[in-house]
Formats: structure tokens, C-alpha cells, sequence
């Protein structure tokens, strides 16, 4: 799953439903996962876990979508807009000005729509006179007349604004933190989403400044989630149990 995200920041259903699977048959299996005795016991904390980390992380990637879910671009002068495909076997690649984003980057939920304001536009190389232009995961529409994408070769104009939708984190995150936490607990999610939120931002803004990223491009959070998991695994219980002791000795004065 590490090595998928990093690659494509994407991970399978395959991997984490499976997994989540997986991770409940081994805590009736294998009770003491969680400090238990009780087969019972083990499948209650293996689903609380899966649970628990489903919905925090779902929360956590509904609240990011409403505070960044869009990108703007804005520019008194026109900028290059196209849509091509220069490699049949790849995604369409959308250019706007300078930046350039793949199609599935930008429409990851059914719902997405990528909102241009046109001075000029062409489509299959013929100029179309445009008002309103608007483009779905299936389909473009230009002034209201929808158009299939699989009619469509190519879509080159200037622009003096557009808006991308964009998503905070993929959903598949949140199935791999839900996979985490049927094998390792509820305490285990909370702590991998703290440290792995920790740990990506170190690393991403290492990336961004020495690495010379553009702050645009994404960053798959699932490995720092497999690493958070990595150090719950083997000291996850002594950095628990220490801030557990310093926020209660804080509470108590």
C-alpha cells in the first residue's frame, strides 16, 4: 500500500478492505493483539478500532474538503488553458498556465466540476464562441451544450480564471487507517494519525524546500500512516502511557 501511494496516491480496495478483513479475523483469532483473553473481547476491539479510524479520518477529509477544497487560479493576463492526451495509455493531462494537473487528480468524486472563464476556445482545433465552460470526470459543457468526452480530441484556449476542485486526502486513507485499527486498536489510530500528521509534514516541507516540489503537488499520506503504525507496533505503548501520565499530572496541577 506504501509503495502504491507514493507511486500513484492511490490504495486499493483490495489492500485495505482485505485488510480490514483480515484485521478482525486475526483479533478473534488472536486476542491478545489487544490485551485481551476473550475471542469476543478481540473482535469487539479489532471493529471499534476499524470504526473508530474510519470516522475520524472520514471527518478529517470532510473538513479538509470544505476548507481547501478548491485551487484558483486568477490572472489579469491570459493564460494557456488546454486538455489533451498525449499518451493514449495515460490519463488526460489538464494544463492551465504553467501548471498541470492529471485528469483523476482532479475529478476523484463523482460530484467534481473544473470551472474556466474563456476568452478563447477551441475544440478538436475548431474555435467555438464561449460563455459558460464547465468540465465534468464524464463530459464538458460549453454554454450549457453537453459534449462527451470520448467526442472530444483535444480542448486548447486562454483563460483568465479557472478553479480546480482538489481533495485533502484520498478516501483510501481512511480505509487503510480502518484497516490499521481492526488489527491494532483504537488507541493505535489515534496515535498513527498523530504521528503520521506529524511525520508528513516534516518530510513534505523537507520536500518543498530542499527538494524545490511545488507546494501544488500532493502528498500521499498513507505511508506516514504505515509509519505511524510502524512505531506504534514496536514503542507505541511507552509514548502512549507517557503523554497519557503528562496530561493527567497537567490536569490534576
Amino acid at each position: 500500500a506504501t509503495y502504491i501511494d507514493f507511486d500513484h496516491f492511490i490504495i486499493p480496495d483490495s489492500i485495505t478492505l482485505g485488510g480490514v478483513v483480515a484485521g478482525l479475523i486475526a483479533s478473534v483469532a488472536f486476542p491478545k493483539l489487544h490485551d485481551k483473553t476473550s475471542h469476543f473481547e478481540g473482535l469487539a476491539m479489532g471493529a471499534l478500532g476499524a470504526a473508530g479510524g474510519f470516522v475520524l479520518l472520514w471527518l478529517i477529509v470532510r473538513a479538509g474538503k470544505l476548507m481547501f477544497g478548491r485551487i484558483r487560479h486568477e490572472s489579469e493576463e491570459p493564460m494557456d488553458f488546454s486538455i489533451s492526451q498525449p499518451d493514449p495509455e495515460d490519463n488526460p493531462k489538464i494544463r492551465i498556465g504553467e501548471d498541470e494537473y492529471d485528469w483523476m487528480e482532479v475529478f476523484y468524486r463523482k460530484g467534481d466540476k473544473l470551472q474556466v472563464e474563456l476568452t478563447e476556445l477551441k475544440i478538436n482545433d475548431e474555435a467555438r464562441k464561449v460563455e459558460t465552460f464547465e468540465v465534468f470526470e464524464d463530459w464538458i459543457e460549453v454554454n450549457s451544450e453537453r459534449l462527451k468526452l470520448e467526442d472530444v480530441k483535444n480542448v486548447s484556449g486562454q483563460c483568465t480564471s479557472a478553479v480546480v476542485p482538489r481533495e485533502a486526502m484520498g478516501f483510501g486513507d481512511v480505509k487503510f487507517i480502518a484497516m490499521i485499527g481492526a488489527f491494532l486498536g483504537w488507541e493505535a489510530v489515534i496515535f498513527t494519525v498523530f504521528a503520521a500528521s506529524i511525520g508528513g509534514a516534516i518530510i513534505g516541507l523537507l520536500q518543498k524546500w530542499v527538494g524545490g516540489e511545488k507546494w501544488s503537488r500532493p502528498l500521499p499520506f498513507g505511508p506516514y500512516l504505515a509509519l505511524g503504525a510502524f512505531v506504534w507496533i514496536f514503542s507505541g505503548d511507552a509514548i502512549w502511557n507517557w503523554y497519557m501520565n503528562l496530561l493527567r499530572s497537567g490536569w490534576t496541577g
